[in-house]
């Protein structure tokens, strides 16, 4: 009996079939895990950027590390300035130049620059070591921690420590300190000038104002042009209450100016804007709204609402705050204050002051209130009766420089 012979070629066809099949479908699995990757990819470098830009926030306590991944310290709530750099799938984490430390990038996000710490206080002669793992306070929330001492000169000092730290006024607890000595290296102002002037005017106004206290332009000009070529710091009120208070301490060459009343303002704003000097306006309230004297260089505190008028009293010139009832002086001085942002600093009407005065201006809520006198501002002087200089359209400019120098 013959043997039947198998057809091969079917068989062969039909093994190729299946080996083509599979292949395909193991070349479509790999393209679409391929895709798969790198769509993931994709989104991963997509949310690591998303956290990324020149300035970015930490969240609540979180690490910092060295270039070896190793823990440093830690941020509570701190802007940081990221180097630039290229982001993939790789990164982990942002480099933060101002701390020269990395940052996991799931622990921060965008953020802008946050305004530099300007002050102009003079460090105390101290060098002050704080102990590791000690917060460096922004605010209560907000607060560095390093695995390191960090040593400071502080440039404030009450019941903490402040100084500045990336570009930041910061602030310690006292019993963070590890180690503090004395140094000899910053030099700061013993005495203080305030000069006060009144009226700046110009050539067509000078035919109404002509008393003493109406200095010309070009007479103003040309002190603070001195002021500005000699490198004068001119103080703020806040400046001067902690400076008097013995917080702060202030450069050699620091004055104060102050203008009183409210007339004849504007040529002097024009001449403080123009050599980017400060000083402070004493405002009779029921004059104008402070609105009609703002100016980067100018701050407004009280000369009363409507207290700043001659023979109210049989004292003196007679300036209501010495005589009238302490209701009624209240009353105008808190509605002074009120119109001023709450202002805490006054000056008095003529320079004329008693225990009267100075009690209302108490009750009323201010800590410090200017006269006259003709001498410079020591520490620890009565905060109620700040010395002035008051500057007359006589006044030569050498006079000036005695007075403040």
């Amino acid at each position: 009996m013959k043997k039947r012979r198998i057809k091969k070629w079917p068989v062969i066809i039909l093994i190729l079939a299946i080996l083509t099949i599979t292949s395909l479908s193991v070349l479509k699995y790999k393209e679409e895990m391929q895709k798969k990757k790198v769509k993931e990819e994709k989104e991963l470098i997509k949310e690591i950027s998303s956290h990324y830009n020149q300035y970015v926030k930490t969240e609540s306590k979180a690490k910092i590390y060295d270039k070896n991944e190793k823990v440093i310290g830690m941020l509570s709530n701190i802007t940081l300035n990221l180097e630039k750099q290229k982001i993939d799938k790789n990164t982990k984490y942002f480099y933060a130049k101002n701390i020269d430390a990395y940052i996991s990038y799931k622990d921060v996000k965008k953020d802008k620059k946050e305004e530099e710490a300007k002050y102009n206080y003079v460090p105390y002669n101290l060098e002050v070591t704080l102990k590791p793992n000690s917060n460096i306070y922004i605010s209560e929330n907000s607060y560095y921690n390093f695995n390191k001492e960090i040593t400071f000169n502080p440039i404030m000092i009450d019941d903490k420590y402040h100084f500045i730290f990336d570009e930041k006024k910061v602030y310690i607890n006292k019993e963070d300190i590890k180690e503090e000595k004395k140094i000899d290296k910053f030099k700061s102002t013993e005495a203080i000038a305030v000069i006060n002037y009144h009226y700046i005017i110009n050539e067509e106004e000078a035919k109404e104002c002509r008393q003493n206290i109406c200095l010309r332009d070009y007479q103003y000009d040309e002190q603070m042009k001195y002021l500005k070529e000699n490198d004068y710091y001119t103080a703020t009120m806040e400046d001067l209450e902690l400076w008097i208070d013995n917080k702060i301490n202030l450069p050699e060459k620091t004055v104060v100016i102050t203008i009183d009343d409210g007339w004849y303002v504007s040529r002097n704003i024009e001449i403080l804007e123009k050599y980017n000097l400060h000083a402070t306006l004493f405002l009779i309230g029921h004059l104008s709204s402070p609105d009609a004297y703002k100016s980067r260089n100018l701050e407004i505190h009280s000369h009363t609402w409507n207290m700043h008028n001659l023979k109210e009293c049989p004292i003196g010139r007679g300036g209501a705050i010495l005589c009238k009832d302490k209701e009624y002086i209240i009353n105008d001085l808190k509605k002074s204050s009120e119109s001023l942002n709450n202002s805490k600093y006054f000056a008095y009407p003529f320079y004329e002051y008693n225990d009267h005065a100075i009690e209302a201006l108490k009750e009323a809520g201010f800590t410090m209130a200017f006269a006259g006198g003709g001498r410079k501002v020591t520490r620890g002087v009565d905060k109620y009766k700040i010395p002035r200089f008051g500057i007359s359209n006589t006044d030569s400019l050498e006079k000036i420089k005695k007075i403040i120098s």
